[in-house]
């Protein structure tokens, strides 16, 4: 009875996560005190599994609160007690295994640490490739999501020509299991595709990342209406686009869809899903493109990265992932800042945004550095 209780808090914490309810965590630090009571050789294993299970989902917890630091600490421990487990399976290593490792490979990127990001995806992989040899023909879909994410986090390492040929393969493999009928690996090809657009632009090929991006939000806007993940991603990909437009020249459109995209993700916001990083980092982007064109315009999207940071700060200041991110955005700022300093009211836009994100980085104690000075 004592373990169906512990499994109901886990179901229930999940759900209230879904659903944005903050007493998630809760449940969470429940069961694992519930946990903690059972007692037996017999009920090891369980406990155990159910302990890494745990400390997995407050992991996801945390760092949708944007307590990274928080986050890792909690998923090595459930990676530790799984890899002892995995020693222990005749049956080889419990897929679980694979997705924590690859959930703390993201944290990392978050935090900055790259190195330690592509090491944990590496290994991920490495386990997948190991159960598919063992016959786990059942978990090709979740390879090539590995594969998808491997692409992302050397992306932000500045390693895009790597990224790439990652995405091609896990979009090969997704195409042709989603032909084959698997609807679940469609969802997957079009966070592929969107991501190899996003790199692809970043590298200049503006016709091809333009047709991966439409692609996506093809995909996308099929499930649109009853999936607020799906909803972040059409936001992500359109915010792409609206950048892709923009190099093209074709201005009316991309203000357009930024102004989409903008919306989606503070529609979201405002439910409580947490997209603040991913809306703060893609408002300033598109302020630093923009102002070499129109600093009105650059301005107004600066000052929706302004208002993200400022409803931070308003409910509690503490978003470790917030801060860093807001830390890295303020640097590129800096570096293109020329244009925004050939007004008052460019500069002053530019010095509320350091200083908030001054702000974050005290109440956060982040280590990156003063934006302002």
């Amino acid at each position: 009875l004592v373990l169906d209780l512990v499994g109901a808090l886990i179901n229930r914490g999940n759900a209230k996560r879904e659903q944005s309810d903050i007493s998630s965590l809760a449940d969470l630090d429940l069961a694992l005190t519930t946990l903690a009571g059972v007692s037996g050789l017999r009920w090891i294993v369980t406990v155990d599994w159910l302990s890494a299970q745990i400390r997995l989902n407050r992991s996801n917890v945390l760092s949708d609160r944007g307590q990274l630091s928080e986050a890792v600490s909690d998923i090595t421990l459930s990676i530790d007690k799984l890899r002892i487990l995995a020693r222990q399976n005749p049956d080889g290593v419990d897929p679980l295994l694979a997705t924590a490792i690859s959930n703390r490979g993201l944290l990392h990127m978050d935090l900055g640490r790259y190195q330690e990001a592509i090491n944990d995806i590496q290994e991920a992989c490495h386990l997948h490739a190991s159960m598919a040899e063992h016959g786990r023909t059942d978990l090709r879909g979740k390879y090539a999501d590995l594969r998808t994410t491997h692409g992302v986090i050397l992306d932000v390492a500045g390693r895009g020509g790597e990224a790439i040929s990652y995405f091609n393969e896990s979009i090969n493999d997704l195409q042709q299991l989603s032909e084959a009928g698997r609807h679940d690996a469609e969802l997957s090809l079009a966070q592929a595709l969107m991501n190899r657009g996003f790199t692809l632009l970043s590298r200049g090929d503006i016709d091809v990342a333009i047709r991966d991006e439409e692609r996506a939000l093809t995909i996308f806007r099929r499930r649109f209406h009853d999936d607020r993940g799906v909803k972040g991603l059409s936001a992500h990909a359109i915010l792409n686009l609206a950048e892709a437009r923009f190099r093209e020249g074709r201005r009316s459109e991309s203000l357009e869809l930024q102004h989409q995209g903008q919306t989606l993700f503070q529609e979201l916001a405002a439910v409580g899903v947490p997209c603040q990083a991913i809306l703060l980092r893609k408002a300033a982007r598109a302020a630093m493109f923009w102002a070499q064109a129109d600093l009105e315009v650059a301005c107004s999207f600066l000052t929706c990265a302004i208002d993200v940071l400022t409803g931070t700060i308003a409910k509690s200041n503490k978003n470790e992932g917030l801060a860093l991110e807001a830390t890295r955005v303020w640097k590129h700022l800096e570096q293109g800042s020329q244009h925004f300093n050939g007004s008052p009211s460019g500069r002053e836009t530019l010095d509320r945004f350091g200083d908030l994100v001054q702000k974050l980085q005290v109440a956060n104690s982040t280590a990156i550095g003063s934006p302002v000075g």
